[in-house]
């Protein structure tokens, strides 16, 4: 008889809902649909980081741990898939990783953040060789390459997954025309100094500059700490439209009323970004920064780059600008936005499958595993 696998998880899971906690419940939800028995070890606790809720969170974290090794001893899961912290959290990601070393069980590790690769950590590094022979799993081809480059003696298997995936935008299908209309630039993210609403604001300054009309739309809930200045950044600029936080049918409205996405983080952590995957689905051109795995996505069609510095807002008008004034090239690259998110849907499709395959390990015979096919970007 096939015994049914069991896959150990190691994470956050909601609640809180973000970008890491939904990514491991959606591996979760898809590993369910395999059959497989999965037992989650919840590691939110361990970023808590200051007070007698942390220290509480701490030891409820260490003591997973020992209840992890003794689990694994007893019950010898097909495979132990960690969701890496970005910082220090990486302490026990490192002891659940030594764990399915010493007990030879395939380690899956899954990456979500570009913080210990734009800044090379020597805990990170710690982390993988405990892992041992593990398989990494990268969001995009850079991040794979720069994982092997700045850990070579750890990263040897590498799987590619991008967010598509997990969160598929669901294309139109349809290619954007310009009208006759002023273009409207669309800026949606959590409103932070960081992920480049001011930007966005000087973009407005210096099309102003050059006799470009444009209308501007600005989602997204706004930080505590930047709210008086986000609001006179407003004033100043009567042709940009605050709507608040979108989500569901908002977020759909606000795709559809722009012609093109607007992305100018500076977040050094910044990953896949989810908003560039959406506006791509629904046909939007994408202008962004050069941030983690942003021009591998943009590489694909619909969009460009700009390197992050000083002229970075010189840079993307200049984008604007030409796409303003030919409507071929504008239709030109809301056609391969749609192409892009259509083909790859299509490919990560297969690579998710592989993934959950070799996390269930599921070729087997008379209850005896197979080994697994390792896929090496």
């Amino acid at each position: 008889m096939v015994k049914r696998p069991a896959v150990f998880m190691v994470g956050a899971f909601p609640p809180p809902v973000h970008g890491l906690s939904m990514a491991n419940e959606a591996i979760a939800e898809r590993l369910d649909g395999y059959y497989a028995r999965i037992v989650k070890f919840d590691t939110v606790g361990a970023r808590v980081r200051s007070g007698w809720a942390a220290r509480l969170c701490r030891l409820a974290t260490v003591l997973a741990v020992l209840r992890f090794a003794i689990m694994a001893a007893v019950r010898r899961p097909s495979s132990i898939y960690i969701a890496l912290s970005g910082g220090p959290g990486q302490v026990y990601d490192g002891m659940f990783a030594l764990v399915g070393n010493l007990l030879h069980v395939p380690v899956f590790i899954h990456h979500h953040s570009f913080r210990y690769i734009s800044k090379p950590s020597r805990l990170t590094r710690l982390v993988f060789q405990l892992a041992g022979n593990a398989t990494h799993i990268a969001l995009c081809p850079d991040m794979a390459a720069r994982l092997k480059q700045l850990y070579p003696t750890s990263v040897r298997e590498t799987l590619l997954l991008s967010n598509t995936a997990l969160f598929p935008a669901a294309p139109r299908g349809q290619t954007r025309v310009r009208g006759g209309h002023p273009l409207t630039l669309g800026f949606l993210s959590n409103i932070t100094r960081e992920k480049g609403v001011f930007v966005f604001f000087d973009v407005l300054s210096v099309l102003d500059r050059r006799g470009l009309q444009v209308r501007a739309a600005v989602a997204g809930p706004v930080a505590d700490t930047i709210g008086a200045e986000f609001n006179a950044a407003l004033v100043r600029h009567p042709q940009a439209d605050y709507v608040g936080p979108v989500s569901g049918k908002e977020k759909t409205k606000f795709y559809e009323s722009i012609d093109l996405l607007v992305f100018p983080s500076r977040y050094e952590n910044e990953a896949e970004p989810l908003t560039v995957i959406e506006a791509l689905g629904f046909g939007v051109p994408v202008i962004a920064s050069d941030k983690g795995c942003v021009p591998s996505t943009l590489r694909r069609g619909g969009g460009a780059c700009v390197v992050d510095d000083e002229r970075m807002a010189e840079r993307i008008a200049d984008f604007v600008v030409n796409v303003a004034r030919s409507p071929d090239v504008y239709e030109q690259l809301s056609r391969g936005a749609v192409a892009s998110v259509t083909n790859e849907a299509t490919s990560q499709a297969t690579a998710l499958s592989t993934l959950l395959g070799m996390l269930t390990r599921t070729n087997t015979v008379d209850g005896y595993v197979i080994p697994d096919r390792r896929i090496g970007s």
